[in-house]
């Protein structure tokens, strides 16, 4: 799959053209701040795919059990983005 690494401000700047990109091209397009990955944009089958391979669950319930006694509670879609972020990241050879 194709994929672009570009400054927050150029995607900012850039927005609907860097939309078109991931609809319509099928790019992956990793947005970076200060030269480290911060978000990734793909396209929505691709996520669809994704989701289907259940990648949200990425860790055990006692792992989680564990992780909501050290951190504050986090909402579930918040949870399912950083697990799709570190998935994409692994996936792409992008240390996060």
């Amino acid at each position: 799959m194709k994929e672009q690494c570009l400054d927050a401000t150029k995607a900012r700047r850039e927005f609907f053209r860097v939309l078109s990109e991931v609809r319509y091209g099928g790019r992956r397009i990793v947005i970076n701040r200060r030269g480290r990955p911060q978000a990734i944009m793909i396209p929505l089958p691709e996520y669809h795919r994704l989701k289907q391979q259940d990648l949200f669950r990425s860790d055990s319930r006692s792992d989680a059990d564990e992780r909501n006694r050290t951190e504050p509670a986090k909402s579930e879609s918040e949870r399912a983005g950083k697990a799709l972020a570190r998935a994409l990241a692994e996936e792409m050879g992008i240390e996060l």
